[in-house]
């Protein structure tokens, strides 16, 4: 008998996992049947999994409400794989060092999550607590990694699954565009990653419109990535405009890329946080040009939030180094 994934049922069986009213077995046989429509990128039945678990999960997330500031804000998700080099510290410091707000939302207790964690720790950042310190954090330091425990405890536990199972779940690929932050008056860049073979399919869906996007199409966890392939497109959903296509690396050389940016940057060959924050030390300090991805992708948020009027300024900014602090 074929599973019937369509939204409404999935938003039902979401609905009692995320509220705790799901057996062990009811779980795994869920969690078991959308692995393999994702292992088969079977993009029609996992998109269903995925806009049902949505709708399930849009009732009962707390966002986290912030005051509005003339500073524009850049929402960064942080559920990467454990592979993938890590990029988010670096892209989250250097727009803050911009005057750009940003909050880094995530699972800081599993595989990616965790080691970006362990890298901002090493910097002197620490994950908020409650959603009272976020708060604070947030309105004076202008930078907050908010785990995802603090705005829906259900999603946390369908992600901890994976420890569990050893597969990832519908919640690893949600994760990635939520948008758990409500600014009113301010402008605000959700950063959203979808895997190329689905964005076809969920790139004009509610679940991504809600307000000015950022869309990271790429394999694996590239966002949390100091290489690799990938495609940012932009739309501005309070302007109504259409989708913007504003870098694609397909057939793009290093010695293409912006002044100032390089293939792989120097990045570590280990998983040493202390080694990554280093790292990140010493490009945050001009030391060494930023990695052509993260030089790209620290482009599109200025001007997808709005710091920078169009692209091309956007892109001048991060060649011409504004951001060295040697020059503070």
């Amino acid at each position: 008998m074929p599973l019937d994934v369509g939204p409404a049922t999935m938003r039902a069986a979401f609905a009692a996992v995320l509220d705790g009213g799901a057996s062990d077995l009811e779980i795994g046989a869920l969690m078991a049947a959308s692995t393999a429509l994702e292992a088969r990128r079977d993009a029609d039945g996992f998109a269903e999994i995925i806009l049902g678990l949505s709708d399930a999960m849009r009732e009962r997330m707390t966002p986290l409400i912030v005051d509005a500031d003339s500073a524009p804000i850049v929402v960064l998700p942080n559920y990467g794989n454990e592979d993938a080099f890590p990029a988010t510290p670096l892209v989250a410091l250097l727009l803050r060092r911009m005057g750009v707000r940003v909050l880094v939302h995530g699972a800081v207790e599993t595989h990616g999550g965790l080691f970006n964690s362990s890298i901002l720790r090493e910097l002197g950042i620490l994950p908020a607590t409650t959603r009272g310190q976020a708060e604070q954090r947030f309105s004076e330091d202008g930078l907050v990694v908010l785990p995802v425990t603090l705005f829906s405890p259900g999603l946390a536990a369908m992600l901890s699954l994976r420890n569990r199972l050893g597969i990832c779940t519908p919640g690893h690929a949600l994760a990635n565009m939520l948008m758990p932050v409500v600014a009113s008056s301010t402008r605000t860049l959700h950063v959203l990653q979808i895997a190329p073979w689905l964005t076809s399919r969920l790139i004009d869906e509610s679940v991504v419109l809600e307000s000015p996007v950022l869309c990271v199409a790429a394999a694996g966890s590239s966002l949390g990535s100091v290489g690799g392939p990938a495609c940012l497109s932009f739309r501005d959903a309070e302007s109504g405009a259409a989708w913007q296509t504003l870098f694609d690396s397909d057939g793009i050389s290093p010695a293409r890329g912006m002044q100032g940016t390089t293939n792989s940057g120097g990045a570590p060959d280990n998983h040493d946080p202390r080694a990554w924050a280093t790292w990140t030390r010493q490009r945050l300090n001009g030391g060494s040009g930023l990695p052509m991805m993260v030089g790209h992708l620290f482009a599109c948020c200025l001007y997808g939030c709005g710091y920078a009027p169009d692209l091309n300024q956007a892109k001048a900014i991060v060649a011409m180094g504004a951001v060295n602090l040697a020059a503070a």
